[in-house]
Parts: structure tokens; C-alpha cells; sequence
């Protein structure tokens, strides 16, 4: 699967179709196999349309400890809590 995600993320920028593909094959063998993805790699694609999420093709936006991930190819968010980094002092 990482390896899939690593082939989408030089794809991008020439083929996104392509890069969308090899996403929707790292799922597939996700739920065949009933192997977990890495939660590094749950965050790289939209859950409601599939395709992966390229810097271009996403706006985050960070708001009271919840990210949240716009997918501008579909419009839908999806949301997740995050703790900021305090500074020490």
C-alpha cells in the first residue's frame, strides 16, 4: 500500500487519473486482504470520492483542534481532532 501511495504521489502532477487509480487499487487490496491501512495513509485520499489528495486538490484548514480537509474535486470535508504543539517555556 505504501508503495501505491508513493507511485500516486509522483503521478500527480502528469497523469491524475492515474494517481487516482493507484489509490483505489491500495483500498481495494485493503479489504480484500483485511489489513489495516496506516493512518498516514487514510488522510492521502477523499473517502467519498476516492481520488487522492494532492496538494492541489485539498484545503485544509486547522480551527479549534479539528482539522479540517476540503476535497476540491468532490467539495466534501471530512473532519479529524488534532492537539496544537504548545511551546514550552
Amino acid at each position: 500500500m505504501e508503495r501505491l501511495f508513493r507511485l500516486a504521489d509522483e503521478a500527480h502532477l502528469n497523469h491524475p487519473e492515474r494517481s487516482d487509480r493507484y489509490v483505489q487499487i491500495a483500498r481495494s487490496i485493503s479489504t480484500r486482504t483485511r489489513v489495516r491501512m496506516p493512518s498516514a495513509l487514510k488522510h492521502l485520499f477523499c473517502r467519498h470520492c476516492g481520488s487522492y489528495l494532492a496538494p492541489e486538490k485539498v484545503r485544509i484548514r486547522l480551527r479549534q483542534g479539528v482539522i479540517t480537509a476540503t476535497c476540491l474535486y468532490c467539495g466534501k470535508q471530512s473532519r479529524r481532532p488534532y492537539r496544537p504543539v504548545r511551546a514550552e517555556q
